[in-house]
């Protein structure tokens, strides 16, 4: 992979804008088109530590239809808001 979105670049600084699925298409589509081959998931931008495995998979595979994969999570805003690893490594995208 050579060029991967980092969605905290879509939110203002300290702010969260947590997008729906709607908006996820919309920004996933944007970023194929630009040649982006991967994006990296901001819990800024989807609050991703609250998701369920089903809701991880659905943003997974938006990016997919997409041909764009997910290149890694912004985990340290995660950890600085002090979610919980919910155990299992298949808990991921």
């Amino acid at each position: 992979m050579r060029w991967s979105l980092a969605t905290v670049a879509l939110v203002p600084r300290g702010a969260t804008a947590h997008a729906d699925e709607q908006e996820q298409r919309r920004i996933f589509e944007w970023a194929s088109a630009a040649g982006f081959q991967g994006v990296e998931i901001s819990p800024q931008w989807l609050d991703i530590a609250r998701f369920s495995e089903a809701e991880l998979r659905g943003v997974r595979d938006r990016a997919a239809a997409r041909g764009l994969a997910i290149s890694g999570l912004n985990i340290n805003r995660v950890l600085r808001r002090g979610a919980v690893v919910r155990g299992s490594p298949d808990h991921c995208f």
